[in-house]
């Protein structure tokens, strides 16, 4: 009776052991897969964000050139390509809807070059500045919400604040040129108002 208790625990003391490895070895896998989950989403936030770094760099030289009749800025002809992804990123860690997200960015971008250089070719020489800043407002921001979302889901800390945050800049950009269009906008209908015929207004 003594030997068949002994031997009852020494099974259990065996399975127990198993039961523990097993749990510790699933620990070490789940563990080892949400690092390089977090690894892979650091990468493409950092490369989101960097991208809508130039972005504002391009919005900024194109209207510092356009108000100083090319003195000054660049005449940036085009929104900045997307560069190459890290290749240490694995996209099946990152989760297909984060990774058709990024993906898509890529497309997005291409369209607004085709869109800016169609413009340039109908109405040169500037037919397209205004595209180019706008297309550059317009993927800064996605590409740094796209990024938030990214850190967000991976439980990585945001963007570091600075003095000069990327986000508000953009922003202020795309609400200012909005308020100018308005404005363009109000001040044509009240001239097409004042003068219905069409006629020109002989002064």
């Amino acid at each position: 009776m003594a030997a068949d208790n002994i031997w009852l625990a020494a099974a259990s003391s065996s399975v127990a052991v198993a039961v523990l490895t097993q749990v510790f070895s699933i620990s070490r896998e789940k563990l080892a897969h949400r690092t390089d989950q977090r690894l892979s989403a650091l990468h493409v936030a950092l490369a989101l964000e960097n991208y809508a770094g130039e972005c504002a760099r391009v919005l900024g030289e194109k209207e510092t050139f356009i108000a100083n009749d090319g003195h000054h800025g660049q005449d940036w002809g085009s929104v900045p390509a997307l560069p190459e992804w890290p290749a240490a990123i694995d996209w099946k860690r990152l989760g297909i809807k984060n990774t058709e997200k990024v993906f898509t960015l890529r497309v997005q971008v291409n369209a607004a070059n085709a869109k800016i250089a169609d413009q340039y070719d109908n109405d040169p020489p500037n037919g397209g500045d205004g595209d180019v800043i706008d297309e550059a407002i317009k993927l800064g921001l996605q590409s740094l919400s796209l990024a938030a979302s990214i850190r967000s889901t991976a439980k990585l800390d945001p963007l570091l604040a600075s003095e000069w945050p990327l986000d508000r800049y953009l922003a202020e950009r795309r609400d200012d040129r909005a308020l100018k269009l308005e404005r363009r906008l109000a001040d044509a209908e009240a001239r097409r108002l004042a003068n219905p015929s069409g006629m020109p207004i002989l002064l």
